[in-house]
């Protein structure tokens, strides 16, 4: 995430029009703007075509690039689905487990580079808490919560390609 945080370049928050928690995640893009030191387009799923490239904060779990989301996460052995997501043998479920998760998007998955981070709230989503409290967690490929927003699992992506890695 950190990468998203200290990035000079713009950055597309992509709204869930269809999320019965829509007001939640506008808060959370608000304090989202507030907190970055750089130009933030807020829109809507329903306005877009196709995910923008550059960096891009998708937000809900019925968001309409869910394909591109699931197609993220199954690149990184993990899984995303309408009421839970699983990462490291961790089950999050939707009604309980706040997450926040990024990606350096993968040409397999959506057209061009960047960043994506992808955030979905839990029904009892403090949208504002968990907007502010995942800055700590710049370090970290995905971070995810418990009800009262305490850290459940955090952790970073395994590299699968690197010129300083090398196979013997």
């Amino acid at each position: 995430m950190a990468k998203v945080f200290g990035s000079e370049e713009p950055l597309t928050v992509v709204l869930p029009s269809g999320d019965s928690r829509y007001s939640s995640y506008q808060q959370f893009a608000s304090v989202l703007e507030a907190r970055l030191s750089r130009a933030v387009t807020v829109i809507d799923d329903v306005d877009l075509n196709e995910l923008p490239l550059g960096a891009v904060w998708v937000l809900g779990w019925g968001s309409k690039f869910s394909d591109d989301l699931s197609c993220l996460f199954e690149n990184q052995n993990a899984s995303l689905s309408e009421d839970h997501v699983l990462i490291g043998g961790e089950r999050f479920e939707r009604v309980s487990s706040p997450l926040v998760v990024a990606f350096k998007s993968s040409s397999v998955c959506r057209r061009g580079s960047g960043q994506v981070v992808w955030t979905g709230l839990s029904e009892e989503p403090l949208p504002e808490e968990l907007a502010i409290k995942m800055f700590r967690y710049g370090g970290y490929s995905y971070i995810g919560f418990n009800e009262s927003l305490q850290n459940k699992l955090k952790g970073t992506w395994a590299t699968k390609t690197s010129p300083l890695k090398k196979t013997f």
